[in-house]
């Protein structure tokens, strides 16, 4: 029945991702500064990453990524932040979306489109390693959300060209026949439990599809 002020952020320009993960609440800021929240209300800066978050991610083995827009992807270890970068093998630097599939390949939705790392580790898909699969799928696609179906296929907002699919296991992808009136920006998708997806737009209202 009421509002409760828990806690002030330092000044800051924005802040433009929130994340809950084991009871500990992620705030990304436009500055590029990570901070989390407890239960108990205690606010601490963790990373100053030094560009606008874009998505926090965490993994099955609990492995937390940050995309960022301008630095590429960071990877939270004990002690510190690994930074993947184009150096690395990443097709752009503005990530904003990860997803694991079901094989530990850690998919990555940049501003130049989706590509597969895998294996996972940050040190082990430099360019020079032999064993690093950097493949890049709906090249040229601005890649702005992704989520998973409860069949571990992907569905791929992009930014003013609609909806993708696509299934991991076959590496086959394709546009769902959306009739959009803007050509929106897909901000966010929620699976529900009936098969049906719901897509939030930015600039063309609410879709509901299957």
């Amino acid at each position: 029945d009421s509002v409760q002020k828990v806690c002030a952020l330092p000044e800051v320009e924005g802040i433009c991702i929130l994340s809950c993960l084991h009871g500990i609440l992620y705030i990304g800021t436009v500055e590029g500064q990570l901070y989390s929240l407890t239960y108990t209300h205690s606010l601490t800066l963790l990373y100053e990453l030094g560009s606008q978050i874009a998505c926090i991610y965490e993994t099955r083995s609990h492995n937390t990524y940050i995309g960022t827009w301008a630095d590429g992807l960071y990877h939270l270890k004990t002690g510190g932040v690994e930074q993947l970068t184009t150096k690395d093998g990443l097709v752009s630097n503005f990530v904003r979306a990860v997803y694991e599939d079901a094989h530990n390949g850690l998919w990555i939705g940049t501003d130049m489109g989706l590509q597969r790392l895998s294996p996972i580790e940050p040190r082990q898909v430099g360019v020079n390693s032999d064993k690093a699969d950097h493949r890049l799928f709906m090249s040229g696609q601005s890649i702005w959300r992704l989520k998973a179906d409860r069949g571990g296929n992907l569905w791929a907002g992009t930014y003013f060209d609609g909806v993708y699919f696509f299934n991991p296991a076959i590496d086959y992808y394709a546009t769902i026949p959306l009739h959009f009136e803007n050509f929106p920006v897909i901000s966010h998708i929620q699976p529900l439990p009936n098969h049906l997806l719901v897509l939030s737009t930015e600039g063309d209202g609410l879709y509901i599809t299957n």
